[in-house]
This record gives C-alpha cells, sequence and structure tokens, in this order.
C-alpha cells in the first residue's frame, strides 16, 4: 500500500494556497525548513519542486551553494520556498504576455505581407496590357 500526505502551504503574505503537495515516500524528497510551524518533524517536498525553486534562488544568489548542498543544510524556508515559486511564476507569465504580444505583432505583419503579394499578383488585365 503507498502512503501519501497531503499538505497544504498558504502563502504568508497574501493568505492564497501557494503549493499542494502529494507526499509519497518512494520519491526523492527536499527539506523545509518548518520549526515555526510544525514542531512535529520535517516536512520534505518532491525534489522536482525544489529544482523549480532552486532556479529562481539562483538567478538572485548565484550559484555558489548547489541544490544537494541547500538540503544538506536544512533546505529552504517555507515562506522562502513559496516566494521563489510565486516570483518564477509572476516572471514566467510577463515571459507568456511579452511572447503573445510578439506572436500577434508577427501574425499582423504577415498579414500584411500576403495582403501587398494579392495585390502584386492579382493586377488587373487592363494594366497588364499597358
Amino acid at each position: 500500500m503507498e502512503y501519501v500526505r497531503k499538505y497544504r502551504i498558504k502563502d504568508v503574505y497574501d493568505s492564497q494556497t501557494a503549493i499542494e503537495v502529494d507526499m509519497d515516500e518512494n520519491d526523492k524528497r527536499f527539506n523545509l525548513q518548518t520549526s515555526r510551524l510544525e514542531k512535529n518533524g520535517q516536512i520534505t517536498i518532491p525534489w522536482e519542486y525544489a529544482e523549480q525553486a532552486y532556479k529562481e534562488y539562483s538567478f538572485r544568489f548565484g550559484t555558489d551553494q548547489d541544490l544537494e548542498r541547500l538540503h544538506a543544510r536544512g533546505g529552504f524556508g517555507v515562506e522562502e520556498i513559496i516566494q521563489f515559486l510565486n516570483d518564477m511564476t509572476r516572471r514566467q507569465e510577463v515571459e507568456i504576455e511579452r511572447l503573445k504580444e510578439n506572436y500577434e505583432s508577427r501574425q499582423q505583419e504577415i498579414l500584411n505581407l500576403r495582403r501587398k503579394l494579392r495585390e502584386r499578383l492579382f493586377v488587373p488585365n487592363v494594366a497588364r496590357k499597358l
């Protein structure tokens, strides 16, 4: 039988649910520092969430400490990982909007080029005789 614990960790700044984690004992886990929130034991999250948070961490602070070292030193704080993941999500949303605008601009350019090409290809017969 597979053992799974669910945690819902709230963002302390705006009370929105930031992370909901299924905890499967077979997955590689990453420690979260929880001394202020839970005194009955360590909370861990799936390693892939920590990898995503580490991208934001290394963007801010560099790569002097790798993810394994952070894990060995106790992991991220709960508030810290929530902030990293929220900031990363915001940055991705901004990039998505920029890409959408670029796409729409390129689509308009394509339409304009097609219109110009049609105008050149479909010259009236009278103009062709001259």
